[in-house]
C-alpha cells in the first residue's frame, strides 16, 4: 500500500528483502579470500538458517570467530557473528515491514480524517465533472444537436434519436429485412 520513497525505514527492510543475494555472495566471496578457503559456502535452509558451509578436508583451517552450527557427512556448517546478525534482520524484515506499513497506513488515515469531508466534497465535484465531459465528450462522437429553448409552450423533435436503442440496434440493422426497417408489419 505505501510506494517506495516514502519512509526511509521501510524501505530499508524492503531493501534486506529484495538484496539478500546480493549480501550473500559478496559475503561469500569476502570470506573465501579473508579465510583463504577457496570452497567456502553461504547457503540458507528453513531449518538452519544462514550458514557457512565449508569440507571436513578444510574445517581445521577455519577463522577463530566461525562457531560450529552443523556437521554432516562430509562438510561442517558455520556461523559468523556478522552473518547471525544479518540472518535476524532477513528474517524478521518481512514482519517488520509489514507492520511498519501497517503503523504507515494507519498515521495516513489519521491525517485524512482532518480533512475528509473536504475531501468528499471534491471527489463529489470531479465525478460530476467527469459525468458531464463524458456527455459532452458522446454528443460530439455520436453528432448529437443541442437542444433549443423557446417562449412558447410545447415540444418539438425532428430526427430524434434514442442513445441507449440506437447503440443496441446498430449491431441488428444488417440482419433485419427491409420490410421490419419500413415499418410494415406482418
Amino acid at each position: 500500500m505505501i510506494a517506495d520513497g516514502y519512509d526511509a525505514e521501510l524501505d530499508e527492510l524492503r531493501g534486506i528483502q529484495a538484496n539478500c543475494g546480493e549480501f550473500l555472495l559478496k559475503f561469500e566471496a569476502e570470506e573465501r579470500v579473508r579465510s583463504g578457503i577457496n570452497n567456502l559456502k553461504v547457503e540458507y535452509n528453513s531449518v538452519h538458517g544462514f550458514y557457512i558451509e565449508i569440507s571436513r578436508a578444510q574445517s581445521e583451517n577455519v577463522p577463530a570467530e566461525y562457531r560450529r552450527r552443523q556437521t554432516l557427512k562430509n562438510v561442517e556448517r558455520f556461523i559468523t557473528p556478522e552473518l547471525k546478525s544479518f540472518e535476524d534482520k532477513v528474517l524478521s524484515a518481512n514482519d517488520r515491514a509489514l507492520a511498519r506499513e501497517k503503523l504507515l497506513f494507519d498515521g495516513l488515515l489519521d491525517q485524512l480524517q482532518t480533512v475528509l469531508q473536504q475531501l468528499q466534497i471534491n471527489a463529489e465535484a470531479v465525478a460530476q465533472l467527469d459525468v458531464l465531459a463524458t456527455f459532452a465528450e458522446r454528443a460530439d462522437v455520436l453528432n448529437y444537436v443541442q437542444p433549443q429553448f423557446s417562449s412558447e409552450p410545447g415540444l418539438s423533435i425532428e430526427a430524434g434519436r434514442h442513445p441507449v436503442v440506437e447503440q443496441i440496434a446498430q449491431p441488428l440493422l444488417p440482419t433485419m429485412s427491409a420490410s421490419r426497417l419500413t415499418g410494415s408489419c406482418c
